[in-house]
C-alpha cells in the first residue's frame, strides 16, 4: 500500500519552534559586525556586552535609541527582548514591529523572525502573503530555513499561487543546504512526480540524505521505495531496517509498513502476531488505515477473535481522524447496531461527514434521509444538496432523485428544464427509470420539445433494461397505432417483453391475445399462464376470467379451489359477476367452508349491481336468516326485483308472500300474477301454490278445473302432496294399513320425494345390515340425500363409507366436506377424522393449520392419538405457532398413556435442548422407555447419548451395545455408526471384518457414506481381501445417489478395468458426474479422455474446459496439459501467450515439465507478449487461479 505524505509539519514545527525559541546567538552574530550606529558614543556591541552581563536593561537602553535611528542589529536584537521577555514584560506586538523594521533593512534573521510571526498570527494579524514575502527575501539570500518554509507556502499555495514547480525549487535550494526536512520533502516530491520529473533514483537519493541524519520521514520513504524496489534494487532486509528506524520515532505508516511484511512474510519470516502488534502501534500513534484496517480485522475475525464492538471503537478514532471510508463503515454500524447500540443519531453525523468528505454513497443516503425524514427531520433543500454532490460525482440514482425534487419543485424551484437535464444524465449512466422518465417527458414534451420518436427511443432503452412498464407503453404505442403504424408483431414483442418483467396489464393484454389469436396463433396454455401472472398481480379482470377457466375446464383440468381463489380476488375488486359466484361458493360450503354470513355479503354486492341471481339469494338471506337478520319486508323487495327480470324462483316467493301476507299486507292478486307467471314456466311449486288458491277460491271464487290443471303439472313432476291432492279431486281414497315390508317401501317412496328422516333410517338400515340386508351402495345413496339436508349423523356415516372407500368411485376427497360439516357441529370423531384428512394429505391439499384446528376437541377428549399428532403440530410450528411448552405438555401426556411415539419425540426434544430446556436425563428416561417398547431409533439415540458423553460420562461400550441393538434391527444409521466405531477401533481394538459388515448392511439400507466406504473397504482390502468386483458394486451405489469421491474411483475401476470390464466411455461418464461437483482430479482425468478421444469423441476444445476447471483449482498437471493444448491446437485455439501463462504457473509449483516447456516455447514469442503472459500469470496467481483465461 503505497503511503503519500503531504508537507512535513513535524518539520515545519521544528523550524517555528526553534526560531520563536532563539535567544542570544543571533544577538551575538550581528554584535560582531555591528558598531557603525552609535548613540552618544555608544554602539550595539556596547548593548551586546552589557547584555552578555545579563544587564538586559541597560541592553535595551542603549539599542533603543540605535533601533529608532534605524540600526538593525539593535532592531532585531530588541525584538529578541521583547520575545523572549529578558528585562521586559513579553509583548509580541512589539517584538514584530521590531523584527519587520530590521527585516526591511535586508537582516535575514528578521525576515525569517517576522515570516513566521505573520505565518502564526502571532504579534500581528496573520498573513500568508506578508508571510510569504519576507520568507522569499530570506531565501534569496540564500538562508535554508527560509527556503523550506517559502517551499512549504509554495506546496499548499498559502500567500502565493499554488505551484509545485516553486516548491521543488526551493526544497532543493534547502536541501543543497543540509536542510533535512527539505530533504525529505524534496524527495517526496521526486517520488510523486509532483512540480518536478518523477525521478525514484533522485528521490532514494535525497531520502537518504536526510535519513542518515535521523529524519523519520525519510526514513519511511526510503524504505517504502527499497520495500517496491523503485529506482533501486528491491530490498526488503533494506526497506524493514528503514521503516525500523521511523518506527523507533514513532512513525506511524512505518509500524503500518512492518505490520505488513510480518503478515505477507516479505524479507521475513511471516508472523501474524507480530503483525497484529505493530498494526495497532500504528493505530494507537494516530495511523488512521491502520486504524480501520484493524477495525476490519476485528469485524471479519482475521487474525484475532471477532469482536465487533471493538471494531467499531477503532472505526471511530480512524473516522475522527477524517478518515472517510471508516467514517462511512462508522455509520452502517451505528445504523445497523453492528457491535454497538443502534444509534440512528450518531449514524446520521456520520453518513453526513461522509459525504462532506466526499463518500458518493453517503451523500445519496443523506439526500434519501432528508428527502424520506428517516432520522432526520424531513428537508428536501438539504436533500436536493446532497443529491447534488453525488450526482456531480455521476451516481445515477442521485441524478434520477434530484431530477425528480426539480420536477415537483420539492426542496428546489419546479423546473421542468433543469428535471429534465438531471433525468437525461441519469439516464446516459444507465439508470432504468430516468430512461423511462425521459420517454414520458419527450412524449409529453415537458422540459424537453415533444420527439415522439425520441420517446420512443428512450422507452425501448428503458425496456431493454427491464423496465416493463416503458415496455408496455411501447406496445400499446404499437397495438393502437400511436403516433406509428398499427403493428401487431411489435405489440405482442413488446407485451411479452413487458409481461415477463412481471408489468401485470402487460400480462393480461398478452392473455386475451393468446386466447383470441389475435395477431399470433391461439394457445390457451399460455394465455392461461399470462392471466395468472396478471391475476396475481390484482387485474380484476384478469383474475375472473382464470376463475371462468378453472372452474369450466377451458385449457386445463377443472380445480375448483383455483377457480374460488380468484372468484374471490376478483369479488373484492368489485366484479359483480365473481361476487355472486363467491355467494354461491360460501352458501354451497363444499369448496370453501360453509358461512352464510361471508355469502349473504357477496350476495348483496352484486345484487346492489343488478344481478339478478344475487337478488334472490339476498331475498332468500333475509327471509331465512341466512347470514343475516330475518327482515321480511326486505326479503319481498329483492324478490321482487328479480322477478321483474323474469327470475322464475323469486316470481314464486314473492306469490308466497303476496298469498300468505309476509313482509306485506296478504293480496291475493299479486300473489296469483306471480305465481302464475312461474307456474307457466314450469316452477312446480308455484303450480302447487296457484292449484290451492284456486281449489280454495282465494281470489273470489273457486276454480277446479284451473286448480286441476296445475296440480297435475305438479303431480306430473313427482311432488307428493299435489300426488295427493290430485289424488283427493279424482279418487279421493284411503290407504290401508302395511306390514315392515311396506313400511320399508313408504320409506323408500318417501325418500325419494327427498324425505329426510326416511333418507337417514334407509341409510342406517343398510349401513347396519340389522333391520334390513346390508348394503353400501345403497346406504351411500340414502345417507347422501340426507347429508345434502345436513343432518349430522348422515354426514358422518356417509364421509366414513367414504373415507373407506366401501363404495365404488368414492375416497377421502369426498368425504372432506362431509366430515367438516359434521366437525363444524362438535362431533368430536368427525373432527379426528377430518384432522388426519388435512395432516395425511388425503383427499386434499395438506394443511397442518387446519389440522391443527380439529385436532384439539378429539385431543381434549383422549379420542385415539390425536393430542400426539397435535403436540407434533405444535413442535414443529406447523399450522400453529411454534409452542414447545404446549408440546411438550401433549407429548408427556401421549407418553403416560403408553405411546412410543411421543417417548421418542420428548426425548429428542430433551436431548437436542434447541427447543425446550435442554435435560439430559428426561431425555435418556424417555428414550429408554421407548427403546425398551422396541423403538430402534430411541435405541440408536441412546448409543448417541453414550458415544458422546451427553449428560454423562462417554460410554464406549454402552454406545456399542445400543447402537448393535438398533443395528441389528435394521436401523441404518445404527449400522453406520456401529461400522464407524469398530473401523476406528473406538473402545476397543479394530475389527475391519466386521466394520465392513456393518457398513456393508447400511450400504443395502442405501446409507451412501457407507456404500463408499464399503467399496473402499474392498477396494483397498482393508480387512484382507482385496475385490474390485466388489469395491465397483457399492461405489456404483454411491455414485448413483451422486457421492462425488464414489464416482471418481469408480471411474478409475472402469478406465482401468480393475474389478469390471474396462469401458472407456463409462469412465468418461463417471468422471464427468465427479468433474461437475468440482473434483479437481476428476476434471483433468476426463480433459486427458477428451483431449485423446479414449471414452469420448476427441474434442481439444472440450479437453481445454476441462483442463482449465481443473487448473483453476491449483491442478498442476492440468496447468502443463493446459499449456500444451494452448501450444499445439488449431488456430482458433492456438495461443502461445495462454501457453506461457500456464506453464509459468505450473512451474512456480515446481514442475520441471512446465519450466522446460515454457522456456522453450519463449523462444518463439515476442518480447512484449512474454511480458504480457507473465503479467497475466500474476494476475491469475493473486487470484487463486481464479478467471485466468
Amino acid at each position: 500500500m503505497t503511503r503519500l505524505c503531504a508537507t512535513n509539519w513535524l518539520g515545519i514545527l521544528g523550524v517555528i519552534i526553534a526560531l520563536l525559541m532563539a535567544g542570544t546567538a543571533p544577538m551575538q552574530a550581528y554584535g560582531q559586525n555591528s558598531g557603525a550606529q552609535t548613540n552618544g558614543g555608544l554602539t550595539h556591541q556596547e548593548g551586546k556586552t552589557a547584555f552578555d552581563a545579563g544587564k538586559f536593561d541597560v541592553a535595551r537602553k542603549i539599542w533603543i535609541p540605535l533601533a529608532d535611528a534605524g540600526d538593525a542589529a539593535s532592531q532585531y536584537s530588541l525584538a529578541l527582548l521583547y520575545k523572549n521577555a529578558l528585562g521586559v514584560k513579553h509583548d509580541d506586538a512589539k517584538a514584530a514591529y521590531w523584527f519587520e523594521r530590521a527585516a526591511e533593512k535586508g537582516l535575514t534573521d528578521a525576515q525569517k523572525m517576522i515570516g513566521l510571526l505573520y505565518f502564526a498570527g502571532t504579534g500581528v494579524p496573520r498573513s500568508f502573503e506578508k508571510s510569504a514575502r519576507f520568507y522569499e527575501m530570506a531565501a534569496q539570500a540564500g538562508d535554508a530555513e527560509a527556503q523550506y518554509m517559502l517551499a512549504n507556502l509554495y506546496r499548499q499555495g498559502k500567500g502565493v499561487e499554488l505551484n509545485f514547480e516553486q516548491a521543488a525549487r526551493w526544497y532543493e535550494a534547502a536541501a543543497k543546504q543540509g536542510d533535512i526536512a527539505a530533504q525529505s520533502n524534496l524527495a517526496r516530491l521526486y517520488m510523486e512526480g509532483v512540480g518536478i520529473p518523477q525521478d525514484y533514483r533522485q528521490a532514494a537519493y535525497w531520502f537518504e540524505q536526510a535519513a542518515i541524519k535521523g529524519d523519520r520521514d525519510a526514513q519511511f520513504g526510503l524504505g517504502e521505495l527499497y520495500y517496491k524496489g523503485l529506482g533501486i534494487t528491491q530490498d526488503f532486509n533494506i526497506a524493514l531496517g528503514m521503516f525500523e528506524k521511523a518506527a523507533e520515532k514513532a512513525h506511524p505508516e512505518a509500524h503500518f509498513r512492518i505490520a505488513q511484511m510480518f503478515e505477507r512474510g516479505d524479507g521475513l519470516a511471516q508472523d501474524i502476531d507480530e503483525a497484529e502488534r505493530f498494526y495497532r502501534r500504528a493505530a494507537e500513534l494516530g495511523d488512521d488505515q491502520a486504524q480501520y484496517d484493524i477495525a476490519m480485522r476485528y469485524r471479519n475475525g482475521n487474525g484475532v477473535p471477532q469482536n465487533l464492538a471493538e471494531s467499531a471503537k477503532w472505526l471511530k478514532m480512524a473516522a475522527e481522524l477524517g478518515n472517510v471510508t471508516s467514517q462511512m463503515a462508522l455509520a452502517i454500524v451505528l445504523d445497523d447496531g453492528i457491535g454497538v447500540p443502534e444509534d440512528d443519531g450518531q449514524a446520521v453525523i456520520w453518513y453526513e461527514k461522509a459525504a462532506l468528505g466526499g463518500a458518493v454513497d453517503a451523500q445519496f443516503i443523506m439526500g434519501d434521509r432528508y428527502e424520506t425524514g428517516r432520522d432526520v427531520v424531513r428537508d428536501y433543500t438539504r436533500a436536493s444538496e446532497f443529491y447534488a454532490l453525488a450526482a456531480e460525482q455521476n451516481n445515477t440514482d442521485a441524478q434520477y432523485r434530484l431530477a425528480r425534487l426539480y420536477d415537483t419543485g420539492k426542496g428546489v424551484p419546479e423546473n421542468a428544464l433543469t428535471a429534465a437535464q438531471y433525468y437525461l444524465r441519469a439516464a446516459a449512466g444507465g439508470s432504468v427509470a430516468a430512461q423511462a422518465m425521459m420517454g414520458r417527458l419527450y412524449s409529453s414534451g415537458r422540459g424537453v420539445d415533444e420527439d415522439q420518436a425520441q420517446a420512443r427511443r428512450y422507452f425501448d432503452l428503458a425496456s431493454q433494461k427491464g423496465d416493463p412498464e416503458s415496455a408496455y407503453i411501447l406496445a400499446q404505442i404499437y397495438d393502437l397505432g400511436v403516433t406509428v403504424l398499427e403493428d401487431d408483431d411489435m405489440a405482442i414483442n413488446y407485451y411479452t417483453t413487458s409481461a415477463r418483467g412481471g408489468y401485470a396489464p402487460a400480462q393480461y393484454q398478452l392473455a386475451r391475445i393468446y386466447e383470441t389469436g389475435r395477431g399470433t396463433e391461439a394457445d390457451q396454455e399460455i394465455a392461461i399462464g399470462y392471466y395468472r401472472l396478471a391475476a396475481e398481480q390484482g387485474i380484476k379482470a384478469a383474475q375472473f376470467r382464470l376463475a371462468e377457466i378453472y372452474e369450466f375446464s377451458i385449457g386445463l383440468n377443472q380445480n375448483m379451489k383455483i377457480a374460488t381463489k380468484w372468484y374471490e380476488a376478483a369479488a373484492k375488486q368489485g366484479v359483480m359477476a365473481a361476487q355472486l359466484r363467491m355467494g354461491q361458493l360460501y352458501q354451497a360450503g363444499k369448496i370453501v367452508l360453509a358461512d352464510p354470513i361471508i355469502a349473504f355479503s357477496w350476495f348483496k354486492l352484486a345484487a346492489e349491481q343488478g344481478n339478478v341471481l344475487a337478488s334472490f339469494e339476498v331475498a332468500k338471506a333475509y327471509e331465512l336468516g341466512i347470514g343475516t337478520n330475518v327482515d321480511i319486508a326486505e326479503s319481498l323487495f329483492w324478490y321482487e326485483q328479480a322477478s321483474i327480470q323474469n327470475h322464475v324462483p323469486s316470481q314464486y316467493k314473492a306469490g308466497i308472500f303476496y298469498r300468505h301476507g309476509r313482509g306485506t299486507q296478504p293480496k291475493p292478486a299479486m300473489a296469483a300474477k306471480w305465481l302464475k307467471s312461474a307456474a307457466e314456466q314450469e316452477h312446480n311449486e308455484a303450480a302447487l301454490e296457484y292449484a290451492e288458491m284456486m281449489r280454495l277460491g282465494e281470489t273470489g271464487e273457486t276454480d277446479i278445473a284451473e286448480a286441476s290443471l296445475f296440480y297435475r303439472q305438479a303431480a306430473n313432476a313427482g311432488m307428493t302432496e299435489a300426488q295427493f291432492q290430485l289424488a283427493q279431486i279424482l279418487a279421493c281414497t284411503v290407504a290401508n294399513t302395511q306390514d315392515i315390508n311396506e313400511a320399508v317401501l313408504l320409506y323408500t317412496k318417501a325418500a325419494e320425494a327427498d324425505d329426510t328422516r326416511s333418507q337417514l333410517a334407509l341409510g342406517i338400515y343398510y349401513d347396519d345390515g340389522t333391520v334390513i340386508a346390508g348394503n353400501k351402495e345403497r346406504a351411500a345413496f340414502y345417507l347422501a340425500g340426507a347429508a345434502e339436508a345436513n343432518i349430522t349423523e348422515a354426514e358422518y356415516r356417509l364421509a366414513r363409507i367414504y373415507d373407506k372407500e366401501e363404495v365404488a368411485g368414492k375416497s377421502a376427497a369426498d368425504a372432506l366436506s362431509l366430515y367438516l360439516r359434521a366437525a363444524q357441529k362438535q362431533l368430536v370423531p368427525s373432527s379426528y377424522y377430518l384432522a388426519r384428512l388435512y395432516d395425511d394429505a388425503r383427499g386434499t391439499e395438506q394443511n397442518y393449520t387446519l389440522a391443527a384446528k380439529y385436532y384439539e376437541r378429539p385431543a381434549t377428549a383422549l379420542y385415539r392419538d390425536a393430542g400426539w399428532r397435535l403436540a407434533g403440530l405444535y413442535r414443529g410450528g406447523m399450522g400453529v405457532e411454534q409452542d414447545m411448552t404446549q408440546a411438550e405438555r401433549l407429548y408427556a401426556r401421549e407418553a403416560g398413556n403408553g405411546r412410543v411415539e411421543a417417548m421418542r419425540a420428548l426425548g429428542m426434544m430433551y436431548l437436542r435442548g434447541d427447543e425446550i430446556d435442554q435435560d439430559y436425563d428426561k431425555a435418556a428416561a424417555y428414550l429408554y422407555d421407548a427403546a425398551e417398547r422396541d423403538d430402534v431409533i430411541s435405541r440408536y439415540l441412546l448409543g448417541v447419548i453414550s458415544h458422546q458423553g451427553l449428560g454423562t460420562r462417554i460410554d464406549l461400550d454402552d454406545a456399542s451395545r445400543h447402537f448393535k441393538i438398533a443395528a441389528d434391527n435394521g436401523y441404518g444409521l445404527a449400522q453406520f455408526s456401529l461400522a464407524e466405531m469398530l473401523d476406528k477401533g473406538e473402545g476397543r481394538k479394530p475389527d475391519f471384518i466386521q466394520a465392513l459388515r456393518y457398513f456393508q448392511m447400511a450400504a443395502d439400507n442405501g446409507h451412501k457414506l457407507a456404500q463408499f466406504k464399503t467399496g473402499m473397504f474392498y477396494d483397498i482390502g482393508k480387512h484382507g481381501k482385496q475385490n474390485y468386483a466388489t469395491a465397483a458394486r457399492y461405489y456404483t451405489m454411491a455414485a448413483e445417489q451422486g457421492h462425488m469421491p464414489a464416482q471418481f474411483n469408480l471411474a478409475i475401476l472402469y478406465d482401468n478395468g480393475l474389478g469390471v470390464k474396462a469401458d472407456f466411455e463409462l469412465a468418461a461418464e463417471l468422471y464427468r458426474l465427479a468433474a461437475e461437483q468440482g473434483h479437481a482430479d476428476a476434471q483433468y482425468a476426463l480433459g486427458a479422455m477428451t483431449e485423446n478421444g479414449r471414452g469420448v469423441k476427441a474434442n481439444l476444445k472440450r479437453a481445454l474446459y476441462y483442463y482449465n476447471l481443473a487448473a483453476e483449482q491449483g491442478h498442476v498437471n492440468a496447468q502443463v496439459n493446459l499449456g500444451v493444448v494452448y501450444v499445439k491446437g488449431e488456430t482458433d485455439i492456438q495461443d502461445f501467450v495462454k501457453a506461457h501463462m500456464w506453464f509459468n504457473l505450473a512451474a512456480a509449483q515446481g514442475n520441471k515439465t512446465a519450466r522446460d516447456f515454457r522456456d522453450r516455447i519463449a523462444k518463439q514469442m515476442m518480447p512484449s507478449d512474454i511480458s504480457f503472459a507473465q503479467k497475466q500469470a500474476r494476475i491469475c496467481l493473486e487470484q487463486n487461479y481464479q478467471k485466468c483465461s
